[in-house]
């Protein structure tokens, strides 16, 4: 079923700007910023949708919702048109990072227009992660006013480090256990040589060659294999680079590096923004993995982080089980799908509900054959 953009010319309206065009977003860049500066995170602006941009797949076509009042941008929805499954739908712009899904408004009011035209534009919308502390969700819901199916779930949280205005005041929160274990992988570090911890500010001159070796690092480690390393995605690449480039010249960006002899064996990107870290990437040599060089390195980021005076360390992306090594908190995440009151919204529905059925099936007989009897 295809799509054209004309199509939502009948939902622009005085109040709802529809941007489709990659010079009409260059143009939001000064409004975006001044909206999603009172958030204080870099997943809001407009550098880091921009970087998505850059590096968003042919086959997703840009479309922003802009509400204003008094020509002022109060709330923007930064999403595309994704035509690479049977029935287009809308995605965030920065679905493939697999981070949050943000909008950027001025105040929870500001958000009902912008929610009003995107369930108006009648394409089925997926939002998987979603903060349920903001309001995007419930304007959501309210705009819908019961029409079409709105599947709303869990998603998996976000762990983030409150910091302390001392080290040692954090790293008396961690277990006993968990701090020997730290000790005892430095010192299995250093039977291989000097064991440094390096935190750069990259600029624009120096910012290319730093990412060189994040690349390197995180090619080096179990992603690779996966798939899922920098060097083997390609969009991933264009993004992240494309981001570090533009916080390098607002002089945000901040790398890390665990060095182990002449070898780097960990690597960290994070932005410094709103007073707290924001870790986007990180990955480690496998040739070290005894050593647990990410963690050595994970531990001396809070440790700057802490000496910085900021609030708390964000980490990004899945929850995992090692982000217990250090006392965390969670912003709780829900996931938002949408299916309109008309033919492309039931075939979405025959089709995801398809998918969510072979998943179960692929499961059930997974678990059927692992308790099958294995001949002797």
């Amino acid at each position: 079923m295809e799509w054209k953009r004309s199509n939502f010319n009948r939902i622009a309206k005085k109040n709802l700007q529809i941007v489709s065009e990659s010079a009409e977003f260059a143009n939001l860049e000064r409004e975006w910023n001044a909206l999603a500066g009172a958030r204080q995170t870099p997943l809001h602006s407009f550098e880091w949708f921009d970087a998505c941009r850059q590096a968003k797949d042919d086959k997703c076509d840009l479309l922003v919702f802009v509400s204003r009042v008094d020509g002022v941008a109060r709330a923007i929805a930064p999403l595309v048109v994704d035509r690479s499954g049977v029935i287009p739908i809308l995605r965030s712009l920065d679905h493939f990072t697999c981070e949050v899904n943000h909008f950027i408004y001025s105040d929870d009011s500001a958000l009902a227009p912008v929610c009003a035209g995107i369930l108006e534009a009648g394409l089925p919308l997926r939002l998987p992660k979603v903060r349920i502390d903001r309001a995007e969700m419930q304007c959501l819901r309210s705009a819908s006013g019961g029409k079409g199916l709105m599947v709303e779930r869990n998603a998996d949280s976000l762990n983030y480090v409150p910091l302390e205005p001392e080290w040692s005041a954090l790293e008396q929160k961690m277990s006993s256990s968990r701090r020997w274990r730290l000790r005892s992988c430095r010192r299995k570090a250093e039977r291989s040589g000097r064991v440094r911890f390096d935190a750069v500010s990259p600029d624009a001159i120096s910012v290319d060659g730093h990412l060189e070796e994040l690349f390197r690092v995180e090619g080096a480690s179990w992603k690779a294999k996966a798939g899922t390393a920098m060097i083997k995605d390609s969009r991933m690449r264009r993004h992240i680079t494309a981001f570090a480039r533009a916080a390098a010249r607002l002089g945000t960006l901040r790398m890390f590096f665990l060095r182990i002899g002449d070898a780097t064996a960990a690597a960290q990107m994070t932005s410094e923004h709103g007073g707290r870290l924001w870790c986007l990437k990180i990955g480690y040599d496998e040739r070290w993995a005894k050593s647990s060089p990410g963690l050595l390195l994970m531990n001396e980021t809070l440790r700057y982080a802490c000496e910085r005076g900021l609030k708390s360390y964000e980490h990004l992306g899945t929850a995992e089980p090692w982000h217990h090594h250090w006392p965390i908190k969670t912003h709780a995440c829900g996931s938002i799908r949408y299916y309109p009151p008309s033919i492309s919204g039931g075939i979405r529905i025959l089709h995801d509900a398809g998918k969510l059925m072979g998943l179960r099936s692929r499961r059930a007989l997974s678990y059927l054959h692992a308790r099958l009897p294995r001949p002797h």
